[in-house]
């Protein structure tokens, strides 16, 4: 009696072309003469001994089976693990013997290798692939054919598909979900530059690395714009969830635009967690698909804002003359939105946001600037030495009374600025010298009619060398003071008893 593991092995073998029928049933019944015979042998060795199939078919079979056998080698490479199962052949982890680096690596059943349309379809993904060079697409590395199967290795993405992700989580909030849309955005602005169209674009396409990178893979369907091959007869390409009206109507008549329909079907499914019309059956949501926009968005996730509604229902107008013509129309509503944008009164499109006022200049924060800086304007404190040498002390500062007429009647002159930062100093003048102030002596009779001069002795000597000390502008910047010249030494009447010269 055959195991179940023999009836899979003979199902997956027989579903991949590798054995016939007649060949599966010959095996089977001298599996049970052998078993007559007290002899247990599986069915994997008797296709083997009989040379159904060759010890690598026997390999790959086990791997698709999910079970652990020797490393298998193809061409250049060392197969380690599956990772997963297309339409059209299996995914497997593997490494790269030349180049000691893991990979992912394609093989095409070899089922579909019987058929050569297929085989151009599978050098075909490879060939897009060879052509874009951007980090958020999946790189190619090889193509080619080994041991009678075609092989197709490409950038190994450890990490997880957007459809594991979400099977996980349910659903995304709307700015994560609009940043994975824009990486893809920015992959299908790559390959619509190249003239590439992917044609598949949905989750289990969109790979999301460890280091939170969106790559979009799986370049299977992609063809240049303008090729109908593999589509001139009609028959939809691409996954019915996903395709956009016009690829479910006329395979051969598609652009980027239907890319961007398929996109947005993505998003709806990380806002929502489901499809559209994922309640009805496949040819009922086909035909609404065609004929019908699609259902509200908000009627499964009322709390999202109206600008990811909007950028939803752009991407997926059943017209596309209404859609967002290119990705970079895309990227760039997303950026807004993402930097805060608003919808626009009309609700046409996501308005950039308004960059914050900026002031010409810095300057220091003052009591008497307080009211007129707008709050969010406001530099914090900063201080901007003008020297590293402190200013000298002002001997004018605590003099007798007498003394005050002179300081209190300097004022700076006019052009002498607020003190600026020193990246906005420079656009302003500050003299470096001040027109000396002649001091004429006081006459005779301005002494004798002084209050304060009587019995007193002035020294004009000392006030000679008190003016003198005086600090100018270039030595103490913050504390004004014009260089004083006293007026020549005059010598006092003889006949003035009030007045002693020294």
């Amino acid at each position: 009696m055959p195991t179940s593991e023999d009836i899979q092995f003979g199902q997956v073998a027989l579903a991949n072309g590798m054995i016939t029928q007649e060949q599966l049933t010959e095996c089977l019944d001298s599996q049970e003469l052998l078993e007559q015979m007290n002899m247990q042998e599986s069915l994997s060795n008797i296709l083997l001994k009989k040379g159904y199939m060759s010890k690598d078919q026997v390999e790959i079979i086990l791997q698709m089976m999910g079970k652990k056998t020797e490393a298998t080698k193809i061409g250049g490479y060392e197969i380690l693990e599956k990772l997963g199962e297309g339409g059209m052949g299996m995914v497997y982890k593997a490494k790269q013997i030349n180049m000691d680096r893991i990979v992912a690596l394609k093989i095409l059943s070899p089922s579909f290798a019987k058929d050569p349309s297929y085989i151009e379809r599978f050098f075909r993904e490879a060939r897009s692939a060879g052509k874009l060079d951007h980090p958020n697409i999946v790189r190619g590395i090889d193509v080619g054919e080994a041991e009678g199967y075609y092989y197709f290795s490409m950038e190994y993405v450890e990490g997880e598909t957007l459809s594991q992700y979400l099977e996980r989580v349910g659903k995304l909030n709307e700015r994560a979900a609009a940043m994975v849309v824009i990486q893809v955005a920015k992959a299908l602005d790559h390959a619509h530059q190249n003239g590439i169209i992917h044609r598949d674009i949905k989750p289990d396409n969109i790979f999301l690395s460890k280091s939170n990178v969106v790559k979009l893979g799986d370049l299977g369907l992609a063809k240049p714009e303008g090729d109908v091959s593999l589509t001139a007869i009609g028959i939809p390409v691409g996954t019915p969830c996903y395709i956009s009206p016009e690829q479910a109507t006329n395979a051969g008549d598609v652009d980027i635009r239907s890319d961007i329909y398929s996109l947005g079907i993505t998003l709806y499914q990380m806002l929502t967690g489901s499809v559209p019309h994922q309640e009805t059956g496949y040819l009922d949501a086909m035909q609404k698909r065609v004929q019908e926009e699609l259902p509200p968005v908000t009627t499964l996730n009322p709390n999202l804002s109206k600008e990811i509604v909007f950028i939803l229902e752009k991407m997926t107008r059943l017209n596309r003359e209404e859609r967002f013509q290119t990705p970079k129309a895309l990227i760039t509503t997303i950026q807004n939105y993402l930097r805060g944008g608003k919808l626009s009164p009309d609700g046409s499109h996501i308005l950039p946001p308004q960059a914050k006022p900026k002031s010409m200049f810095r300057v220091h924060d003052h009591p008497s600037l307080e009211a007129t800086r707008p709050l969010e304007t406001q530099p914090p404190h900063r201080l901007t030495p003008v020297s590293n040498e402190a200013p000298p002390s002002n001997p004018l500062e605590n003099q007798p009374p007498e003394y005050s007429p002179i300081t209190s009647s300097l004022k700076p002159p006019k052009d002498i600025p607020l003190e600026f930062s020193e990246d906005t100093k420079e656009e302003f003048h500050l003299p470096s010298q001040i027109p000396p102030l002649e001091i004429e002596p006081p006459t005779e009779m301005e002494e004798l009619a002084s209050p304060s001069s009587a019995g007193t002795e002035i020294d004009f000597e000392e006030t000679r060398a008190t003016m003198a000390a005086a600090p100018t502008v270039d030595e103490a910047p913050l504390h004004i003071a014009p260089k004083l010249q006293p007026a020549k030494e005059k010598e006092s009447p003889k006949s003035s008893p009030k007045t002693k010269i020294q």
